[in-house]
């Protein structure tokens, strides 16, 4: 409710704020500035205005002098009223509320961009082989030191440039033992916002600045489960995953049965009682352990689709990789990367017809093997209108399906194609260092961040009037409840951010020319403005009436769409 309360009563405020300054500065007389409708809670009054806190806390209102239609205003104080006034005067009045709203993301994102930051170091410590960086010959402890001339001081930095540059081919100077190389590297073009189905293009080489740390799922039935392993856990004194594996598999292959192996580790997950947490110490005995393998193609989505080369292609790739992994797990003695361990599955998509479950592990898809959980995003996102394959563990077996991913029914998008899975990720915290942002800086970035949400969320608002949205995506007063409570639960960072965002939506659904909101008096003045002829009384209410009208049935259609994700 706290983040509710801060969420909407901050955006209202600073819309009733702008209306409110600009009315004053053309010299209208404000009765009341309102945060809320309904009756007044507390407030105080000065000069001519009473500022309240109203009980229904849904929204805001500044009332002006002479605002009624069916007001009698004496003729000397018409000059205080805002219908009276020009019509550029009374455009801008009506046009400042929805433009504070654009300004207030500017102010949130200046002072979350300003100051001392800590930012990811340039060391290259994934680097993934079947990308544009691994297949220029880029490897991990690589150190990047410019892109095509210009420094790079962090990772920060690296992204800018190569979200900016998909298909443009870069010079990257890197450090390698001592020595610099130069790497000729091409992006490669993917969706960075593939939100409702927006294609918004950037670059990516497939690094990281940071590596998959030693997390392992023990597989059932296996010597690591004989130890008494827990089902997830750190294993202590390996860097990585990638160390860890090395000494398992040199151990498997080096040591006859019967010899043992000391491990530590520290048990992860939420259920895990605070007493273990503490590391432990057990033997690991060597002992004959297979993985099996299902060669069955598990198929879903896929009546009716060609198969062409691409297909048969990655079909081949796929059964090759599940029978390299095989080998690979059956050398671990029962270790799993817990790296892509599925935790969700959403029914009625391609991951349950494809039978996963949670628990089981991804392995691989489209012929590579999976390095981080983040790639299942990534590569699905690319090409969302394409059979996908899918290698995976479950419990112990790998399996290989292909699938078509589909528009999720509780959410109502057609537009948005889904897996429905979620997998873990356990990639250590990249090494860091700090960089000073001033208040220039911090002012361009804020500017290019809200421009850049403006056209997003512009381009979102003409697609639902257009029908290239399906309107069940529109969410109400539930779903702002819901995102603020989860924001501000996640931090004021996160809290911040998602208030700039709903400010800007805010901002547009009031300059839609309807009657009752913001740009529905714009058009009614433009209108004026043009016809050099006031709009009679009678013809504003009528207006009035089908814009209220209009508006309700909105709302009344965010609600229900509130109800059915309850529900759903």
């Amino acid at each position: 409710m706290i983040g509710f309360i801060l969420l909407l009563g901050g955006l209202v405020f600073f819309h009733e704020l702008g209306h409110f300054v600009v009315a004053k500065a053309c010299g209208v007389r404000v009765l009341t500035f309102s945060i809320g409708f309904g009756p007044r809670l507390v407030g105080f009054t000065h000069g001519d205005t009473d500022y309240r806190i109203s009980l229904i806390p849904l929204g805001g209102y500044v009332r002006m002098y002479g605002d009624n239609l069916e007001e009698v205003i004496p003729e000397d104080q018409k000059q205080y009223t805002f219908l009276h006034k020009g019509y550029w005067q009374k455009s801008a009045i009506a046009f400042a509320g929805p433009f504070f709203n654009f300004i207030l993301p500017i102010f949130i994102f200046f002072f979350l961009f300003l100051g001392t930051h800590q930012v990811p170091d340039t060391i290259v410590r994934t680097a993934f082989p079947q990308d544009p960086a691994g297949l220029a010959g880029m490897k991990a402890g690589d150190k990047l030191v410019d892109i095509d001339g210009t420094k790079v001081s962090s990772f920060i930095d690296v992204q800018e440039i190569v979200t900016a540059s998909p298909d443009q081919t870069l010079q990257l100077t890197v450090e390698r033992d001592g020595q610099r190389l130069a790497l000729n590297v091409t992006p490669e073009r993917v969706l960075a916002n593939p939100k409702l189905g927006q294609n918004a293009d950037a670059g990516r080489l497939g690094i990281m600045p940071s590596f998959r740390a030693s997390a392992v799922s023990v597989i059932k039935d296996s010597p690591a489960s004989a130890a008494q392993l827990p089902e997830i856990a750190m294993i202590e004194g390996y860097q990585n995953w990638e160390a860890f594996q090395k000494a398992i598999q040199q151990f498997s292959i080096l040591m006859e049965v019967g010899n043992e192996l000391e491990l530590r580790f520290k048990p992860i997950g939420p259920r895990q009682q605070e007493a273990d947490v503490n590391a432990k110490t057990v033997n690991l005995v060597k002992s004959p352990f297979e993985v099996g393998f299902n060669s069955d193609l598990v198929m879903y989505g896929l009546a009716g689709v060609e198969r062409d080369g691409r297909f048969n292609r990655l079909q081949v790739q796929t059964k090759l990789l599940a029978q390299s992994l095989q080998k690979d797990l059956s050398s671990m003695l029962g270790f799993a990367p817990a790296e892509g361990r599925i935790q969700n599955i959403l029914e009625k998509t391609a991951a349950e017809g494809l039978g996963l479950v949670e628990g089981d592990i991804i392995l691989g898809l489209d012929g590579h093997t999976l390095i981080a959980a983040n790639e299942l995003r990534f590569r699905l996102q690319a090409e969302t209108d394409k059979p996908h394959f899918l290698v995976w563990l479950h419990e112990r077996e790998i399996r290989i399906g292909a699938f078509m991913m589909g528009p999720h029914p509780k959410w109502g998008l057609e537009e948005v194609k889904i897996s429905g899975l979620s997998a873990m990720s356990f990639f250590a915290e990249a090494p860091s260092v700090d960089i000073e942002v001033g208040a220039i800086e911090a002012l361009r970035e804020s500017c290019n961040a809200t421009w850049n949400l403006l056209k997003r969320m512009t381009m979102d608002l003409v697609k639902l009037f257009t029908f290239q949205q399906s309107p069940k995506a529109m969410g109400g007063v539930v779903m702002i409840y819901d995102l603020a409570d989860k924001s501000l639960k996640a931090g004021w960072d996160v809290f911040m951010e998602r208030m700039a965002l709903i400010s800007v939506s805010l901002g547009l659904i009031n300059l839609v020319p309807v009657p009752v909101l913001d740009g529905g008096h714009l058009l009614m003045f433009f209108i004026e403005a043009v016809t050099r002829k006031k709009l009679s009384v009678e013809t504003r209410m009528k207006a009035t009436k089908i814009g209220f009208f209009f508006l309700l049935g909105l709302m009344a259609l965010a609600l229900f769409n509130d109800v059915m994700r309850l529900f759903n």
